[in-house]
Formats: structure tokens, C-alpha cells, sequence
């Protein structure tokens, strides 16, 4: 097949194949200057940068600034705040945990939750009210000897009875006798003297199973708290035992002891004795004032307390 001359040489008008770049006889190029490579038709290439957008060109603008700053090894700060906004923002950060502290406090103070007082006890143990020093009306002066009593009684059949002990107590002293069981199957008695001295004596039982998973300690902070919210009993304090370690009815007690004034700031010294025994939680409490609790506890506690027995 012979060759297909379709162009000619644009210097020496030689005849020349379609496919060839460069004329043979003159050396003449024969692509045109403006030869492209894109389909027929198409819009030509553009030969200039398309104008760059407005906010473009801005954010160019500031890092190429920034960048001119810190090559220049400087900073520029930013807008300062003034000195009141910045004592505004630390006092806010300050109070408003103090004040969500506050409110926590105030609600669990409201709740009962929080006492200077003693720890409240673990457990809810619920008490009959004792004879309080108010309802006794205690002595002004307590510079005069206790009494001596002359003989010592039986407690009643019926405390005997419903609480399963045997015990006695100063002849001249009154006996307020056990009542029925409350809901929670507890039931006391009461013993005080006739004169008023502002001295008391209670025997308390309550079933363990009415408190479930409750200790002595536990036993005695509950009878103290439950003291302590008596209007007559004012400044109740936990302190230190002055008694040896307890043996009553032939069993080891725990002792915990308290102060407090009463409405006329005179200072008393209470004492509560817990023991766990067949089942049940027995407590004595008792309490006299500061001046007399030594020469009470000779005359009249201790003798009640050695005279104490379990009936099984």
C-alpha cells in the first residue's frame, strides 16, 4: 500500500504524510504553535490564575502575617481582658462551689444528717422516753451528801416478768412499771428517788432481730442520740468512762458515757450499759449530776447493777 500525502510543508510546500512532526527536505516543524492536546471543540486551556475568593484571600492574609510574626520571633497577643472581668470569672469559680457546698450541708443539716454531736448510730433503734432531768427537777445545789437508802425492793412481778431479770432497787425510790411491747418488742422500766435529786435509772430490751445487723456500739450511740433529743437535755457530748469494765449478771457490758447541762446549765454525767443475751438487747441508762454521779453510782447504781439477773 503506497503512502497518503495529505499535508504540504508550510516553507518549501513538499508533499508530506499526515503523520509526520518535522518536514524531510527543510526541517520545518509542521505541528502548528498552538497545538493541543484537548478533544476538537473544547475551550482552550486558560493562561491565567483565576482570581482567588474573598475569603480566601483574607485567611491567606492573616496566616501569612502570622507567619511573618513568628518568623520574626514575636507574639502578638490577643485583646486583654480587663482586670474586672477576670476578678468576676475567679470569684465565680470560687463561690460557686462554696455555694453548692453550703446547700448540700444546709439540706443534710434540715435531714438530720449532720450533728456536731456524736456519730449517729447505724441503726434506727427506737426508745421509750426516759424520766429527764427536767422531770425530776433537779437540785440547785448538789454540795449535800446523797441519801443513804435504808433498804433495797424488789422490782415489780410485772417487770420481773416481762423482762426476764430479777433486779432491786433503793426502797425509797418509784418504780414506773414495764407497758405492753411497742411494735418493735421493746419494753423498760423506770426507777427514780422520790426526793428530787435529778437522778434516774431505766432498764430498756429490745429483740435483736428487731435490729438486724446492729452492734453494742451501735446499741449504745442509739440510746445516747435518743437522750440527747429530749428539750431538757442541752450540750450532749460524748466522754470518757470513768467506771472500770462492767460485769453485770455475769456478763461483760458495754459502757459509753456522755455530758450534757440541763435548763439551768447544770452539768450531768450519763451513762448507757449494752449486752446482747438470749436474742435480746438489754441497756441500762442512767444519769446524775457531775457533783453526785461518783456518790450515785456508790449508793445507788452500783448496788442496783450487782443485784441484777438474767431469769434464764
Amino acid at each position: 500500500m503506497g503512502v497518503t500525502y495529505t499535508m504540504t510543508c508550510p516553507q518549501c510546500n513538499a508533499d508530506l504524510p499526515d503523520s509526520t512532526a518535522f518536514c524531510p527536505r527543510c526541517g520545518s516543524s509542521i505541528r502548528p504553535a498552538t497545538f493541543s492536546y484537548l478533544p476538537a471543540g473544547a475551550p482552550a486551556w486558560p493562561t491565567t490564575v483565576p482570581q482567588m475568593p474573598l475569603y480566601r484571600a483574607a485567611a491567606n492574609a492573616e496566616t501569612t502575617q502570622e507567619d511573618a510574626n513568628l518568623s520574626a520571633g514575636k507574639i502578638v497577643p490577643g485583646p486583654r481582658r480587663s482586670a474586672r472581668s477576670i476578678l468576676v470569672i475567679i470569684a465565680l469559680l470560687i463561690l460557686v462551689p462554696l455555694i453548692g457546698a453550703g446547700a448540700t450541708l444546709g439540706m443534710l443539716w434540715a435531714n438530720g444528717q449532720f450533728s456536731a454531736n456524736a456519730t449517729k448510730a447505724s441503726v434506727h433503734v427506737p426508745l421509750p422516753r426516759q424520766q429527764t432531768p427536767a422531770a425530776t427537777s433537779s437540785p440547785t445545789s448538789t454540795s449535800s451528801q446523797l441519801p443513804i437508802p435504808t433498804s433495797f425492793q424488789t422490782i415489780s412481778s410485772t417487770s420481773s416478768n416481762t423482762l426476764g431479770i430479777a433486779m432491786k432497787y433503793p426502797g425509797d425510790w418509784v418504780e414506773t412499771p414495764t407497758t405492753q411491747p411497742t411494735q418493735y418488742g421493746l419494753v423498760s422500766a423506770d426507777f427514780h428517788p422520790q426526793q428530787q435529786l435529778g437522778i434516774d435509772f431505766t432498764i430498756k430490751r429490745i429483740p435483736s432481730k428487731s435490729l438486724s445487723g446492729a452492734t453494742i456500739q451501735d446499741v449504745n450511740q442509739a440510746n445516747i442520740d435518743s437522750f440527747g433529743s429530749y428539750k431538757n437535755v442541752n450540750n450532749l457530748h460524748s466522754i470518757t468512762s470513768p467506771n472500770a469494765q462492767l460485769t453485770v449478771g455475769g456478763a461483760q457490758w458495754t459502757e459509753q458515757d456522755a455530758g450534757f447541762t440541763d435548763n439551768n446549765s447544770l452539768p450531768y454525767h450519763f451513762t448507757v450499759l449494752s449486752v446482747l443475751h438470749n436474742q435480746y438487747y438489754y441497756s441500762f441508762t442512767f444519769y446524775a449530776p457531775n457533783d453526785n454521779y461518783a456518790e450515785a453510782m456508790q449508793k445507788y447504781f452500783q448496788p442496783i447493777l450487782n443485784s441484777f439477773q438474767f431469769h434464764s
